[in-house]
């Protein structure tokens, strides 16, 4: 797919059962890590998610991994804290109140310093 300035957009959509949580993301990013040479010990990863619980079962199971994590509780918290750090990659919620994950990503992706970083977008659902 294209969109109009003619960069190409890259989308993979992963629907969860029911019962898998944080842990199934986090997991996905350290098979990620593993296969990947490039990625190295430093290897910092920001997490986004309202949700405290969440995020905390992300944070601890990617800092088990060997992971440095950054943790962001809303959109614009996110934005602040993806500016200053430069994460090599964010772990993004689509659904934050005020400034949803998708409002976040296109300001990422607007601002020439961070529109490289991945952005791994996911939904947690109970």
């Amino acid at each position: 797919m294209r969109r109009p300035s003619g960069g190409l957009i890259h989308s993979l959509s992963i629907v969860f059962p029911a019962y898998n949580d944080a842990g199934t993301i986090a997991s996905m990013i350290v098979s990620a890590r593993r296969t990947a040479r490039k990625l190295t010990d430093d290897f910092e990863i920001l997490v986004v998610d309202d949700e405290p619980k969440v995020a905390r079962l992300a944070r601890d199971y990617l800092e088990k991994n060997g992971f440095r994590v950054l943790t962001a509780g809303d959109g614009q918290s996110a934005l602040t804290t993806a500016r200053r750090e430069k994460p090599d990659l964010i772990v993004l919620d689509v659904m934050m109140p005020d400034k949803d994950g998708y409002a976040v990503c296109k300001d990422l992706k607007a601002d020439p310093a961070l529109r490289k970083i991945p952005i791994l977008l996911f939904i947690y659902m109970r």
